[in-house]
């Protein structure tokens, strides 16, 4: 304590004998001191933050969390589409066998070849050929194209129909997910937090689940709507596509064919196979409203006595609603103008 005594008379003898000017100085330089020191830590909160490691990954699903809710997405996707949207569109739940072009040229492969061989002109495929089988032949990537009404999103969800029936069976099969592109441009945001979004808002699947899901690529990407997304981000949409769907990737995607075409040749989608969807012949009309047998009887009649109306029904949709509107109804002999009025046709997409 004395020591201490002795110090603080010897500084205050020091701070005496220093000039008055000086002594007037000290209270700022302390000042400017503090000023620096709280401005080096302020500095280097900010050093560590833009330097430091980012914040920590958002969280993840285990493999046991999402294989446990593997057949409660399947039932997701099978309730809201093959039986809230295909079930529902199809007359008698019929499928019509459509017209398939095979239109390679129109996509490139995903993996270049060292040796390319020459492409063939387009060719008609069998009329019995199944959307599964093309599929399944032409590596396990495919574009469909059609015009207005041509039968694309049906045919999609057919193929959804099918591979959930196979993800059922088989637990190391990708889960197919139907996916509408439209909503993709409304954010600039990569393929996979698009997906991880689209999950979440549409399927109520938490982002941990879907990030396992997506970073995994253990979804089968059945997307619908390449045409309804904005014409100025179309070619950044298919250059997000390519960026996601690597050679492991699965994935089937579907536009009308003037709005894909009119992309630049060098923005292809990469995929296996493309395929055209044709108008129905008049053969095949009768011939799918032959099985409908006597429930069909009054669009028949109508079709047969009107050339025009029989030009119309080559395109699937509207085919559909006529049956939809006059098969087996109470109006047995309906007219042109009651199969194609304002009310009875849906906008073609």
């Amino acid at each position: 304590m004395d020591r201490l005594l002795n110090l603080g008379e010897q500084f205050l003898n020091w701070w005496k004998g220093l000039d008055p000017a000086i002594q007037a100085l000290v209270p700022i330089l302390l000042a400017v001191i503090g000023m620096i020191g709280a401005f080096l830590k302020w500095g280097s909160s900010i050093f560590i933050k833009l330097f430091s490691k980012k914040d920590k990954e958002p969280p993840i699903a285990t493999k046991e969390e999402a294989d446990g809710q593997r057949d409660a997405m399947l039932e997701a996707v099978e309730t809201a589409w093959i039986k809230g949207v295909l079930e529902k569109s199809l007359y008698e739940e019929v499928l019509i066998a459509l017209n398939v072009q095979d239109r390679h040229d129109l996509v490139q492969p995903p993996v270049r070849l060292a040796i390319q061989t020459p492409e063939g002109p387009p060719r008609p495929l069998p009329p019995s050929t199944d959307i599964l089988d093309i599929f399944d032949e032409h590596g396990k990537r495919l574009l469909i194209l059609g015009k207005p009404g041509a039968g694309k999103t049906i045919t999609l969800l057919d193929l959804a129909r099918k591979l959930i029936a196979r993800a059922r069976e088989n637990p190391k099969h990708p889960l197919p997910v139907v996916f509408n592109l439209a909503s993709w441009a409304e954010k600039k945001q990569s393929l996979d937090d698009w997906l991880i979004n689209e999950l979440e808002n549409k399927y109520r699947v938490s982002k941990p689940l879907g990030r396992y899901w997506v970073e995994r690529h253990e979804l089968l990407l059945l997307l619908d709507g390449l045409d309804e997304v904005r014409e100025d981000k179309r070619e950044k949409c298919i250059e997000a596509i390519n960026a996601y769907c690597k050679s492991d990737v699965q994935a089937v995607v579907c536009s009308r064919r003037r709005e894909y075409e009119s992309i630049s040749d060098k923005t292809k989608l990469e995929a296996w196979q493309a395929i055209l969807l044709q108008p129905l012949t008049k053969a095949q009309i009768f011939a799918y409203l032959d099985g409908l047998k006597e429930k069909a009887e009054p669009v028949r009649k109508a079709l047969e006595g009107d050339p025009d109306l029989l030009e119309l029904a080559q395109t699937p949709l509207l085919l559909n609603v006529m049956l939809m509107a006059y098969g087996g109804g109470a109006n047995r002999n309906p007219g042109k103008d009651d199969l194609i009025g304002q009310k009875t046709f849906p906008p073609l997409r």
